[in-house]
């Protein structure tokens, strides 16, 4: 889809033609001849013709205008972008333990066509003899063994479906971790909010929210309230409100016991952000690990304080797991400067202006994660050699500041272009230069390869370089008895193209950053970065603790997330996280206020004459459980969408819910009690700012 642009000038040829027939008396009375044969009508259709390919010109905008135009509006077309998986490692017999393995390890793949794909690991990791060998979790109904589900890969709740505080989640491992050495547990989790786009548009709000204050906004600088930050060592993302605890069964003060793991020290590095995004946890142990009485080696973790919004859900779980991504460098080692990189030679500079080279392959995007945590990292630099100096020049979007001595380039990712000045507008190389550029390039959306298909030690270059020669990375791989992909390689994308970039802009216009109308709120709360809420209604006007006044230029928000079930209610911190999301979107002079639910508790007492032959034990339980559906905040109501704001509870409808469950074949009575008070025969009506949550139902079944 195109960006609709405006018609500046709508007339054709014979319009032109019949517009200067018509300016004829005004300008020449003594011309009387307006024939097609008289010379002067035929000048004047030339003349209309050279005017339509004027406008016909007029309304043409050029590609490079369009790119400055979006840019105007905070809109660049993507470069492309590097598939990202995940690695696991098994060690053979007599391989060192640990084995340490060194950032930026390549391995290879096949794409379905038989073409060989590279991965590169983006951080160190130290590999373990150890295995994974049983998951359980502890909580108010005792142990559930969640082993055979982590097994077959399915999807398992760590703590549980109402993921309450105490909850433990264990891991039993066959041997003991080398103590001081790190070793990697990689998670992935179901659903969107956890992959890595969420994790970009968290990252995105909390540097926003860091510049909220700054000094250049002075005394009017209306405060808002922390967000989740990243705290303690690098990489360690702070939930809004659950902690999470990890120990592991050791020794301490001469006795055997758990001790938490302190991230302060280094002993933590929890990227997963309290199990809300895809990550690794990094365990460094600072003592020995201990044998439990029931024989293995556990390691666990604990809800301590906080509630989540929704119960995690572990799709993987991957024991020596580090990230992966399909972005590798180009070339080979060179001393550039006072460095060793990786380059590639792009050619000489023949001295002439606005020079252009052509990149081998395609580069990443720059702006990106490394094991799943944000870097600010230059992977494109560009120098070049003259005279056996170095020099290395500076990227810039394009050349409209640049002065005659400034070393700048343009760099056209989409393209594969490296642009050079004017010698006006950006210095032009000297003659003869030789430029070198060091990059990482991806196959973009070929590298999206499905999952176990990354399985060996790539023999090249790089990795030559690393090991110290072919041999080296022979042995290598021999301390393997496996290297595989557990999750598919995903992500990998081509350069965005110019419609691609004009869609963007179109759906920027048709969808409001700004808070203006109340649906405007409603949608914004429920893409807040790093929660996850079920249902968002908004008042005007209203504050729910005073539901007689009204509350002029206030906008009341009442947010649900999916925990507790029965009763749905956020914690402080998703309201503070909420709120501060809002409040620099809201127009000046709007009050928000962000609040819980308030519920009404409403039970049934009734008396049911059952079908014959049908299980009354079985028809009670079924009615409880519609009546519980039918008073939910997020599934009841007439229309199962949620009970809606302020909705009274009518009889009719109730007695519709128990007369449809199966095996009922009337209600023989029927009463309503309100917040556990007497029975009553009638509606129960709601405060306009109230839902209603199922009580006790007391159901005789006859």
């Amino acid at each position: 889809m195109s960006i609709p642009l405006p018609n500046l000038d709508d007339r054709r040829w014979i319009d032109l033609v019949e517009e200067g027939r018509a300016l004829i008396p005004l300008h020449a009375p003594e011309w009387t001849d307006h024939n097609v044969h008289d010379p002067g009508i035929t000048l004047m259709e030339l003349f209309a013709w050279i005017a339509e390919m004027d406008i016909y010109e007029l309304n043409r905008v050029p590609d490079r205008h369009k790119l400055k135009f979006l840019a105007l509006v905070g809109i660049v077309p993507e470069p492309p972008r590097a598939a990202r998986t995940v690695l696991s490692f098994s060690l053979a017999p007599g391989a060192p333990d640990p084995l340490p393995l060194r950032a930026g390890t390549e391995f290879v793949g096949q794409d379905p066509f038989g073409d060989e794909t590279r991965f590169r690991t983006v951080e160190s990791i130290a590999i373990t003899h150890a295995r994974l060998l049983r998951v359980f979790r502890t909580d108010r109904q005792g142990e559930q063994d969640l082993t055979e589900r982590w097994r077959r890969s399915a999807a398992f709740e760590p703590f549980g479906p109402a993921a309450r505080r105490g909850t433990e989640c264990c891991f039993a491992f066959s041997q003991a971790f080398p103590a001081g050495l790190p070793i990697n547990l990689f998670f992935t989790f179901e659903g969107d909010h956890a992959n890595d786009e969420a994790r970009e548009d968290l990252l995105r709000e909390m540097q926003e929210r860091a510049r909220r204050c700054s000094p250049s906004r002075g005394p009017s600088c209306e405060p808002i309230p922390p967000p989740p930050q990243i705290a303690g060592p690098p990489g360690r993302w702070m939930h809004h409100s659950v902690r999470l605890v990890w120990e592991y069964f050791g020794q301490r003060n001469g006795g055997i016991g758990w001790i938490a793991l302190d991230p302060r020290r280094g002993e933590l590095d929890d990227d997963t952000r309290a199990f809300t995004l895809n990550g690794r946890i990094r365990i460094t142990l600072p003592g020995p690990l201990r044998q439990h009485p029931d024989g293995a080696f556990l390691i666990r973790c604990r809800v301590e304080a906080g509630s989540y919004d929704g119960a995690p859900v572990i799709l993987n779980l991957i024991l020596n797991g580090v990230a992966a991504e399909q972005a590798v460098p180009v070339g080979s080692i060179k001393a550039i400067a006072t460095e060793n990189l990786e380059a590639v030679q792009l050619g000489l500079s023949d001295g002439t202006s606005s020079q252009q080279f052509k990149l081998s392959e395609l580069p990443e995007q720059e702006d990106g994660f490394r094991n799943f945590t944000p870097i600010q990292e230059i992977s494109f630099r560009l120098f070049t050699l003259q005279s056996e100096e170095w020099h290395e020049w500076q990227k810039r979007a394009d050349f409209d500041a640049a002065g005659r001595d400034d070393a700048h380039y343009v760099l056209d990712p989409s393209a594969g272009t490296v642009t050079f000045g004017d010698g006006e507008h950006g210095r032009v190389p000297a003659k003869d230069a030789v430029i070198y550029a060091t990059y990482q390039a991806t196959r973009s959306e070929a590298g999206n390869l499905a999952a176990n298909t990354v399985q060996t030690l790539a023999d090249s270059l790089h990795n030559r370089a690393i090991f110290g020669g072919g041999p080296a990375v022979v042995r290598m791989q021999a301390n393997f008895t496996a290297i595989t992909n557990p999750v598919p390689a995903l992500g990998g994308a081509a350069a965005e193209s110019l419609p691609g970039a004009e869609a963007r802009a179109i759906e920027r216009m048709e969808t409001s950053p700004r808070a203006v109308t109340l649906s405007d709120f409603k949608r914004l709360a429920l893409v807040t970065p790093g929660v996850r809420l079920a249902r968002v209604e908004a008042l005007v006007n209203a504050h729910p603790s005073f539901p007689c006044v009204r509350a002029t230029g206030l906008v009341t928000l009442i947010i649900f997330p999916y925990l507790p079930k029965a009763a749905p209610k956020p914690s402080p911190g998703l309201r503070q996280a909420v709120a501060a999301y809002l409040a620099r979107r809201r127009i000046i002079g709007t009050r928000v206020e962000v609040v819980e639910p308030t519920y009404l508790e409403v039970g049934v007492r009734a008396k049911v004459r059952s079908a014959p032959m049908t299980d009354k034990s079985a028809i009670q339980q079924r009615i409880v459980q519609a009546l519980d559906t039918f008073f939910h905040p997020l599934e009841g109501g007439p229309d199962r969408a949620g009970w809606p704001l302020g909705r009274d509870v009518y009889r009719s409808e109730v007695l519709q819910v128990i007369d449809q469950v199966g095996g009922v074949e009337h209600v023989l009575a029927m009463d309503l009690m309100a917040a556990g008070g007497e029975p009553q025969c009638g509606n129960i009506c709601l405060s306009p700012t109230w839902l209603t949550i199922a009580g006790k139902h007391q159901i005789e079944v006859l």
